[in-house]
């Protein structure tokens, strides 16, 4: 049975700290990073056009980064030493092929869409798009790299990938601050960093890839069905982020640079549960082998964790307009982005708790392989969503967004609890 207490007072503590100091070193830089974006660009055409093409990368990275977490972990868990070197060669090049794959994709997305413009964008944000998308199709493969080196370190409890994560971020900044404010800042700063990040992975990683050599695939070590299968899951996961992005992008003139900064300041108080629920819990789940005692106490901590985040919704959500004015009011960002913005982040924070329990029930049915469960919830999800956007969607009404992911949190959320207190009363 997990003993969560014992988990926080004892040998564990040590994990869930230095994982939480890494993951809020990250987060702290990469929103100190969104701050200075709205001082330098308010939502200008500039960071539109960045915006569009990154957050397509962005979402597509997300899905990747999970999916290999939640893959990679648990069978590094069980392997011994000889093989999991064997498993690490052969995933890495798996990936990075995968990689290569999807640029290409990316490319035809980008190519096509932007020269028929079917993505409905104003002529500015269109030609700078047009112009500077290939930067985005020649770095994708290296950054799911550093999605795989990170997991190596999970799976030996070393929390030290999720600090390089903001190296992306601190580069950026850096480039902010002592470069010109346009496009090719914003651009180069991303590409410096996922470099470095890359460099000091494979510093971290150094003793997979001495005498670095591919031995032939084979089934005991690597499984092309668990992969596909995760990465469809993910798919499905990500896919309400990509509907929301290609919507908002279509409307009116700093729709986007608005939703962007609401959702940015909501993931900043959610990817530190997130992320430290994912890669710390999970090699422990991955050791759970009863199922019965474990249902019952992670139904318990799913009360707790809701509870924990419903009491920091409250404040969060009375001084929605507070805390977006603190945080972004200056330079180019005026009142009027302001409540703009806050009207679309006081509803992702009554998110807030759904999100991070159901965030905490899918860790566990990853971990224990129950990949069916997961596949039916994020259907729900999609299902609902969609449903209300399309029922619901007038033009310009970007609000309806929020509240669409809302309703299909709490249905998400509602249906993961109770199969969990019914496999409970089964077993």
């Amino acid at each position: 049975m997990i003993n969560f207490t014992k988990i926080l007072r004892h040998e564990y503590y040590d994990k869930l700290f230095l994982s939480f100091f890494f993951v809020s070193v990250a987060k702290l830089i990469s929103f100190i990073k969104e701050i200075v974006l709205a001082r330098e660009y308010g939502t200008n055409f500039e960071l539109e056009s960045f915006l569009f093409l990154f957050n397509v990368l962005n979402l597509i990275g997300g899905i990747f980064l999970y999916s290999i977490t939640f893959y990679i972990v648990p069978i590094l868990q069980k392997k011994k030493q000889k093989d999991s070197l064997i498993f690490k060669k052969q995933i890495l090049i798996f990936f990075f092929k995968i990689g290569c794959f999807l640029s290409f994709i990316l490319f035809f997305l980008y190519f096509f869409g932007l020269e028929n413009n079917l993505f409905s964008l104003n002529s500015n944000v269109l030609s700078i798009c047009r112009e500077n998308f290939y930067y985005f199709i020649y770095i994708f493969p290296f950054w799911i790299l550093t999605f795989v080196l990170t997991s190596f370190l999970i799976s030996k409890e070393n929390q030290i990938g999720s600090f390089f994560e903001s190296f992306p971020s601190l580069m950026t900044l850096i480039f902010l601050i002592f470069f010109a404010s346009n496009f090719q800042t914003l651009m180069l700063g991303l590409i410096v960093g996922i470099v470095i990040q890359l460099f000091f992975l494979f510093i971290q990683n150094k003793e997979n890839f001495i005498l670095f050599k591919v031995e032939s695939l084979n089934s005991s070590s690597f499984s092309y069905k668990a992969i596909y299968l995760i990465i469809f899951i993910q798919l499905l996961m990500g896919t309400h982020y990509l509907v929301d992005h290609f919507i908002v992008s279509s409307l009116s003139d700093s729709a986007l640079a608005e939703y962007n900064y609401a959702y940015k300041t909501f993931s900043f108080f959610v990817s530190f549960g997130t992320l430290v629920i994912s890669r710390t819990l999970l090699p422990i789940f991955s050791n759970v082998k009863s199922r019965f005692n474990n249902f019952k106490s992670l139904i318990k901590q799913t009360d707790i964790c809701f509870f924990i985040f419903a009491i920091i919704s409250i404040p969060l959500f009375f001084f929605a307009k507070e805390v977006i004015s603190f945080i972004f009011e200056r330079g180019l960002f005026t009142e009027d982005d302001t409540i703009n913005v806050t009207k679309i982040f006081e509803i992702y924070i009554l998110i807030l708790p759904f999100f991070m329990s159901y965030i905490l029930m899918i860790t566990f049915l990853y971990a224990q392989k129950i990949y069916k469960t997961i596949i039916i919830f994020c259907i729900i999800f999609l299902t609902i969503k969609i449903l209300i956007l399309y029922l619901f969607f007038v033009e310009s009404k970007i609000i309806i967004l929020p509240i669409s992911s809302l309703i299909a949190s709490l249905s998400g959320f509602l249906y993961l609890y109770f199969y969990f207190i019914n496999r409970e009363k089964k077993l």
